[in-house]
């Protein structure tokens, strides 16, 4: 029978299990049962032994992990376990905007046309990138000169001309060229910046070939839509995160012949620095230039939205999995979301239900709500982008896909902060921009995804972790939605809170009002109010006298949330403001959010939070 004894024990992994492991096994053992193990030599190459053992098994371990997608941590391995899958990750990706170009007639360019590569400048913050179109456009007449004789023609003399509405991105166009020396050869696209969606590729029989250097090859999404005289390429991330290009084998694609010239066009981008230019523009001032050109004026049509950063590793880990789940097609909602994601390179929150879900229902349809990170709202062009090329040819066919903006839900804040002088050499201003700040960053991170709630406890720790004089806070929250109506247009509107409002009994004083606004046919600063029973009042105010226009303005649920405006026609607002918002008071300070959706901190409004600090003494709180 074998003893226990001649077995050693492997449990312990760290440098000192490993040793004293050692060291019981040899002290159970006949020949060294009065031996000073500790004390002698020998415990030198016990070190040696154990420190070799750990660091065996620590490379052991973390070369196992890297052969399973969820537990690897570099990149490389990541991106190589991904490959298995079908799936390449998305690399960084170019802002876009639109704008419109307008010159004089005499500086109108000869040739009329606004040849493909032309280089824009987008300044934002006082940083200068890069923009360039893809396409060639032309200029057009764009206004006349117009004159009070009755004989004259109507389109007088061409003052202007006009190009557009011209697609820029943002990147520097660059150009790379190979010899095909093999037809398994792979070629390197060597900037880490290169924007995938960018890439054309022309494959030139010789330098001299006309033909080919105006004939692009595409990439190769779908293996089932490829033969063998198709000219697409594939491409793939290598161990340095750096694109690849192979071709076709003549099976799967058309295979390139050895002598042949690849020429490699692609943008290199900034990806997501460079949102936003052109969101603040006005008459006198434009963020888009063109390139040593002065006479040119360009307007922003839409601002550059859709840059994206290199996808992560955690991102191509998640995209992988609902890539290979997916099968590049949409049935299920999880599919929808997958694929919406993927496209965003994760940077975004997906809400998606089918239309027996929605209110009211609409079958046949498919709804799916985008929110960018950083924004609110996707543009118009990366909806149709979204329907067009990334789910049409992915959902079933005769189901409709519609996106729609999200429902933000603000969250206005009013905290008061009770703090010890005798604790802090901080001032109470001080304390109240640490508090802001600290809130600020609070909602950043955690208010992202659909279905995100926000609970006053941790607001409360959150404000009171920011210094050590503050023993206690309280937080009062406040609901706010924003509607922008057509001006002089009547609309029925419907507002949902999507929680239970304060309304402990009929008469109640309001919880909800509306900021001011103008109305036809009445003058005077006009608002709404509730009236403590489910009906919504119009109110004006003149010369301090308030009165009331419409006693029977709408309704409010206070059990749902959900208000309801019969006709709202406004023609125009106050205090420079460009919404009708509309603020109540919740029952509870836990507040939650259902389908499209999100909560939101606007940081920039200045109603949004409001923080009073009160001195106590620390032995009375």
């Amino acid at each position: 029978m074998t003893n226990s004894k001649d077995f050693l024990n492997v449990a312990g992994l760290s440098f000192y299990d490993i040793k004293y492991n050692f060291i019981n096994f040899l002290k159970s053992q006949s020949e060294f049962s009065d031996y000073n193990l500790e004390g002698s030599n020998l415990t030198v190459l016990l070190d040696i032994l154990a420190y070799n053992t750990s660091q065996q098994g620590f490379y052991t371990t973390m070369v196992a992990n890297e052969q399973f997608i969820d537990r690897a941590s570099k990149r490389s391995s990541v991106v190589s376990l991904a490959k298995l899958m079908g799936y390449t990750p998305n690399t960084k990706r170019a802002a876009k905007a639109k704008i419109l170009l307008v010159v004089d007639a005499e500086d109108v360019p000869d040739s009329k046309l606004l040849n493909r590569g032309s280089v824009f400048l987008g300044e934002l913050n006082n940083n200068n990138y890069s923009f360039t179109n893809t396409n060639a456009y032309a200029y057009y007449p764009y206004t006349f000169k117009t004159t009070t004789d009755p004989d004259a023609s109507a389109n007088g003399e061409i003052l202007t001309y006009a190009c557009g509405p011209v697609d820029i991105q943002q990147g520097v166009l660059n150009t790379i060229s190979y010899n095909a020396e093999s037809y398994d050869q792979q070629f390197l696209i060597p900037d880490i910046n290169a924007d995938k969606d960018s890439i054309r590729i022309f494959v030139m029989n010789s330098i001299t070939d006309i033909v080919g250097i105006n004939i692009p090859w595409f990439v190769s999404n779908d293996l089932t839509v490829i033969d063998e005289d198709s000219k697409v390429f594939f491409l793939e991330e290598n161990n340095l995160g750096k694109l690849v290009v192979q071709f076709g084998d003549g099976i799967l694609g058309k295979k390139v012949d050895i002598g042949n010239i690849i020429v490699i066009e692609y943008l290199s981008t900034s990806g997501s620095e460079a949102n936003g230019i052109g969101t603040a523009d006005t008459l006198t001032k434009r963020s888009f230039s063109i390139q040593d050109n002065t006479d040119i004026t360009i307007l922003t049509i839409e601002s550059s939205n859709s840059g994206n950063e290199r996808e992560s590793s955690s991102s191509i880990k998640r995209n992988a999995v609902r890539n290979y789940t997916s099968r590049e097609r949409a049935v299920t909602k999880t599919d929808y979301e997958g694929l919406v994601l993927a496209s965003f390179n994760n940077n975004a929150a997906v809400r998606c239900w089918g239309g027996d879900e929605n209110d009211p229902p609409v079958y046949g349809k498919v709804f799916i709500s985008v929110r960018p990170i950083g924004t609110t709202i996707l543009a118009a062009s990366e909806k149709s982008n979204l329907i067009t090329n990334i789910l049409k040819k992915k959902n079933i066919v005769g189901l409709g896909v519609v996106v729609v903006d999200p429902e933000v839900l603000y969250i206005n804040l009013d905290v008061t902060g009770y703090f010890d002088r005798s604790l802090t050499n901080d001032s109470s201003t001080s304390i109240s921009k640490k508090i802001k700040d600290s809130l600020v960053i609070y909602f950043r991170k955690n208010l992202v995804e659909f279905g995100d709630s926000i609970y006053a406890q941790d607001i409360e720790i959150q404000a009171k972790n920011t210094n050590p004089s503050i023993k206690a806070v309280d937080v009062n929250i406040t609901l706010e939605r924003k509607i922008i109506p057509t001006i002089g247009v009547g609309e029925k509107v419907i507002v949902n809170f999507q929680n239970k409002l304060y309304h402990p009994y009929d008469g109640h004083a309001a919880i909800l009002i509306s900021n001011i606004f103008y109305v036809t046919g009445s003058t005077g600063a006009h608002y709404f109010e509730d009236n403590g029973s489910g009906v919504i009042l119009l109110k004006k105010k003149v010369g301090g006298i308030v009165s009331t226009v419409n006693s029977n303005y709408g309704t409010i649920d206070y059990t749902t949330g959900k208000l309801t405006l019969s006709e709202l026609k406004i023609t125009g607002f106050s205090q420079g403001k460009s919404c009708v918002e509309i603020k109540a008071k919740p029952e509870n300070s836990n507040i939650f959010t259902t389908k499209n959706s999100i909560l939101e901190f606007d940081s920039l409004d200045n109603d949004s939070l409001s923080i009073i600090m009160k001195e106590v003494n620390s032995q009375k709180v």
